[in-house]
């Protein structure tokens, strides 16, 4: 499960917002997942029937999925940085998938927050560039496909989606609650309320807010990771580690030294 920095300060609305984020990220996760295969089992010559209709976790070996290139190259290319190397997208990519579905709580390495926001991003792209389309009448003969029922009444599409009740208004009773516990100038008072602060957790574009401790995974455009990890700004910045990744120096024969590195992300250790 992410570690979420900006939460309900009352523990049972904290809760409720870290579920729905988590399997609403999850959830946008999954549909890339089944996109990418189905784009690879097309190429291929056919896809599995049970694809979309199934839990992922039922279709999908994602221990294979991790040794599959094609699928690391189609990742790489929109959620990882520039040059980033093939070889490791699956890693970051399917550890953030698995990290969102873990039971504990965890702050992603940098190159998976990396991917977590390029995934957010591009739902809010998507959506913005499908109201323009719709503006622009290109859908007008589609209207009523069941892909336009999370429009809102105006008929645009939506990047909100509403924390199902009653654990909406348990959210919103403890938010209210913050609110009158802070003290705002009077002009201010009727300009932000629990529909406001709810938001946070309901509409993507406030989830680069609300879902980071920090945009450090942003310095990935600007070099590599080796590079990063290594640097004095890391070091300060407390970023000159991976927690996912243990480093063991074996000694062969009593003479010779090897280092290695075992991935071993404390999520895939839950029992």
């Amino acid at each position: 499960m992410l570690k979420i920095p900006s939460l309900p300060s009352d523990p049972v609305a904290a809760d409720i917002v870290k579920k729905f984020i988590n399997n609403r990220l999850i959830g946008m996760m999954e549909e890339i997942i089944e996109d990418e295969i189905a784009f690879v089992m097309a190429m291929s010559g056919g896809i599995d029937q049970d694809l979309g209709e199934k839990p992922l976790d039922e279709v999908v070996d994602m221990d294979s999925l991790m040794q599959n290139l094609e699928f690391a190259e189609n990742v790489s290319l929109s959620y990882l940085p520039d040059n980033y190397p093939i070889e490791k997208a699956n890693r970051e990519f399917i550890g953030l998938y698995r990290l969102l579905r873990a039971k504990d709580e965890y702050v992603p390495e940098l190159p998976m927050e990396y991917v977590l926001d390029r995934i957010i991003e591009n739902a809010i792209w998507q959506v913005d560039m499908i109201n323009e389309d719709m503006a622009d009448g290109f859908f007008d003969a589609l209207k009523d496909n069941p892909f336009f029922d999370g429009t809102e009444e105006e008929g645009e599409l939506t990047t909100i989606e509403r924390i199902p009740n009653p654990d909406r208004a348990v959210v919103l009773a403890a938010l209210e609650k913050e609110c009158e516990e802070i003290e705002l100038p009077e002009d201010d008072e009727d300009d932000y309320g629990p529909e406001d602060m709810i938001l946070l957790y309901e509409d993507l574009r406030n989830y680069v807010e609300t879902c980071f401790w920090d945009t450090d995974f942003a310095f990935l455009d600007e070099m590599d990771e080796d590079t990063l990890i290594n640097s004095v700004e890391a070091k300060q910045l407390g970023i000159d580690a991976r927690t996912d990744v243990k480093k063991v120096e074996l000694s062969l024969d009593g003479n010779i030294n090897v280092n290695m590195e075992i991935n071993a992300a404390p999520w895939d250790m839950e029992e």
